[in-house]
């Protein structure tokens, strides 16, 4: 899979929103009957590049275009506004088979000291490992959950997520617009 080009900078602050799916009923008394049909959020961010240069906007065009619109997923790292990133909870690590030990944080540059890592909502003792995980994530590596256990992290960094574009059909002036006076959205890819 392919990254989103880092190269191209961003506006300050980024938008991202998240959503849950919850599902609400009423009843006829008028109480709600809530369910959580997810277990994570999907979260979506508004690449918004205003002042950008000419050499950027076709570096994402041409990305975008490569990616077939909204058909190829990437991966689509958080920028860093001069910080140490932004700190992200529950973050989905991995599914326990009972061998496997070494996750992919979904993070870069990421504080070690502000790790947590949980199996099934338990904190459990790991070992941090700067990069060496696809798109150069940071890993974590613990004693190997049973099968089907949850793999969860608290940190501190560069969040990466698989992402799409939102959009599958843009014209080229259509995009250039959205680049310099609003926002190109990406959405997140659930990983399984």
């Amino acid at each position: 899979m392919e990254i989103f080009p880092e190269s191209v900078l961003y506006s300050f602050p980024m938008a991202i929103d998240e959503e849950w799916r919850t599902l609400i009923s009423d009843a006829e008394s008028g109480k709600e009957q809530r369910r959580k049909c997810w277990a994570f959020p999907k979260r979506g961010a508004g690449l918004n590049h205003k002042c950008v240069k000419l050499e950027e906007f076709k570096t994402v065009w041409k990305f975008y275009h490569e990616r077939c619109g909204a058909h190829e997923k990437f991966y689509f790292i958080f920028p860093n506004f001069g910080g140490s990133g932004d700190y992200w909870y529950g973050e989905y690590l991995g599914q326990g088979d009972g061998s496997e030990t070494t996750f992919d944080l979904r993070s870069k540059d990421t504080n070690a000291s502000s790790v947590t890592v949980y199996v099934d909502g338990t904190p459990v003792s790991h070992t941090f490992i700067s990069g060496g995980g696809q798109a150069g994530m940071d890993r974590v590596q613990i004693s190997a959950p049973s099968e089907g256990e949850i793999v969860t992290a608290d940190f501190q960094g560069r969040l990466v997520l698989d992402a799409r574009f939102l959009q599958d059909k843009l014209t080229k002036e259509l995009f250039n617009a959205l680049m310099f006076n609003a926002q190109v959205p990406v959405i997140e890819v659930k990983r399984t």
